[in-house]
C-alpha cells in the first residue's frame, strides 16, 4: 500500500532531480528501516516500520528504469532491465536461503539486521561512486517533464501501460503475498 501510494510522487521527483542520489538515499532508508524492524516492540511499530520500507523503495523501478535508459542504448535496454529483473529475483531467493539459518541461529529479529546492513552500506557506495548519467532522449532535447495530472491522463487514455500496469499490479500481489 504504501509502495502505491508513493510511487507516483517519487517518481515525479525522480524526473526533476538527481536520480541517483535520489535513488541512494530511497535504499539507505528502506534498508535503515528494515534493520530498525528488528527492534520493533509491539504490531503497530513493526507495520508502520514496513510501511516505511515499502514507501521507500517506491524509488526502485523508477529510478533504475530512468537510469538504465540514459545509459544503455535503445537496443541494450531490454537486457539491462532482464538483467535488474534477475537480481530482483535472485536477491529474494538469497534472502529466503540466508533468512532461515539465521533466524534459526540467532532469532527472526536478526533477519532484519543482515536483511537492512548491506543496503545502507551499498546506498552509502552509490552516493559517493556513481555519478548522474545525462538525460537519454535518444538524441533529442530532454523536455521539461509534464505536471502530474498530464502524465495520469496519458497513462489511462494508453491502454497498454494501463493494462501492462494491471498485470504487474497481480503479479505484485502474489509475489507480496
Amino acid at each position: 500500500l504504501a509502495y502505491s501510494v508513493f510511487v507516483l510522487p517519487v517518481g515525479w521527483l525522480l524526473d526533476r532531480t538527481n536520480r541517483v542520489k535520489l535513488l541512494s538515499a530511497m535504499l539507505g532508508l528502506w534498508s535503515l528501516v528494515t534493520a530498525l524492524g528488528a527492534f520493533a516492540g509491539s504490531f503497530w511499530q513493526f507495520f508502520f516500520m514496513r510501511m516505511g520500507v515499502g514507501a521507500a523503495e517506491s524509488a526502485s523501478s523508477p529510478a533504475t528504469q530512468s537510469l538504465i535508459a540514459s545509459i544503455f542504448p535503445l537496443k541494450q535496454r531490454a537486457s539491462a532491465m532482464g538483467f535488474v529483473f534477475a537480481g530482483t529475483a535472485i536477491g529474494t531467493g538469497a534472502v529466503f536461503a540466508v533468512g532461515g539459518p539465521v533466524a534459526d541461529l540467532w532469532g527472526w529479529r536478526a533477519v532484519f539486521l543482515v536483511a537492512g546492513v548491506p543496503g545502507i552500506m551499498l546506498a552509502v557506495t552509490i552516493w559517493y561512486l556513481l555519478p548522474e548519467p545525462p538525460r537519454s532522449a535518444e538524441g533529442r532535447v530532454v523536455a521539461k517533464p509534464p505536471p502530474m495530472w498530464k502524465a495520469a491522463l496519458f497513462f489511462l487514455r494508453s491502454r497498454p501501460a494501463l493494462f501492462a500496469t494491471i498485470g504487474s499490479m497481480i503479479v505484485a500481489m502474489n509475489v507480496a503475498s
